[in-house]
């Protein structure tokens, strides 16, 4: 019998444009190499109604159809909603996944493998960031260093109180100085990777870290970084040695 292959196409070239029921499956759709879309996207999107997601949505619709690229784009959603999607984007070409949002992630994404025929590397989604999907500029970042700086993070947005935990980031930054893990400098604690990246937060009453390298011409470059921290990264942190950041977004994950 001959044996048939089968043509799959790259996560790197879908877009799945993500319905309000599965927002919590976006990062890790972005470590798989899919190109996302989602209401978040816009400025105060988290805030929209149901019908301004509908229509958020819909417009990315549309405009996929206006540049030719619909054929790659997927609308993940219920199936009670594809009537609200389809009186918006009058298109027979419109690419619907239906699923529930009680379904586990790992259904979620099994669904999406086979309606996109895709197929992904594991040993590449490890290395993607969870919010821009690039696997470039992702390094090993020290769980410890990251406790000190989401105690940090949460007691300037003022919800450390809530939290089921103490505040021992002072023992954790004498050790990590003690260890030359970290240098710290008044408010301000530096990590330094290899000989060319430092990365420096301000431990006073700002949520401000700076990014400091060296371009190809050997000209140090500043950039001033904003972030968050994730209450569920940081309460399953457990032994980790080390989690993952983005240098590029800077996104702890």
């Amino acid at each position: 019998m001959k044996e048939t292959f089968h043509s799959f196409e790259k996560p790197e070239n879908i877009t799945i444009v993500i319905d309000f029921e599965f927002l919590s499956i976006a990062p890790i759709l972005r470590q798989f190499g899919y190109k996302t879309f989602d209401q978040r996207d816009l400025e105060n999107g988290e805030h929209f109604s149901r019908e301004e997601v509908i229509a958020t949505l819909s417009k990315f619709l549309d405009d996929r159809i206006s540049d030719g690229t619909i054929k790659n784009c997927y609308l993940l959603t219920e199936e009670q909603q594809n009537i609200r999607f389809k009186t918006k984007v009058e298109i027979d070409e419109l690419k619907i996944i239906n699923c529930t949002s009680n379904e586990t992630e790992s259904s979620v994404i099994c669904t999406i493998m086979y309606e996109t025929n895709t197929i992904f590397d594991l040993e590449e989604v490890e290395k993607r960031c969870t919010k821009c999907g690039e696997p470039f500029g992702v390094i090993e970042f020290p769980a410890d260093i990251f406790r000190v700086v989401y105690i940090h993070y949460a007691t300037q947005k003022g919800f450390f109180y809530k939290l089921k935990c103490e505040d021992n980031s002072p023992e954790i930054l004498g050790k990590l100085e003690h260890e030359n893990i970290v240098e710290l400098y008044e408010q301000f604690m530096t990590y330094r990777i290899g000989e060319t990246f430092a990365v420096t937060f301000n431990l006073g009453n700002e949520v401000m870290a700076e990014l400091k390298y060296f371009d190809e011409n050997g000209d140090e470059i500043e950039e001033k970084k904003k972030y968050k921290c994730n209450t569920r990264l940081f309460e399953k942190l457990g032994d980790k040695p080390f989690i993952r950041l983005c240098l590029g977004c800077f996104e702890f994950f």
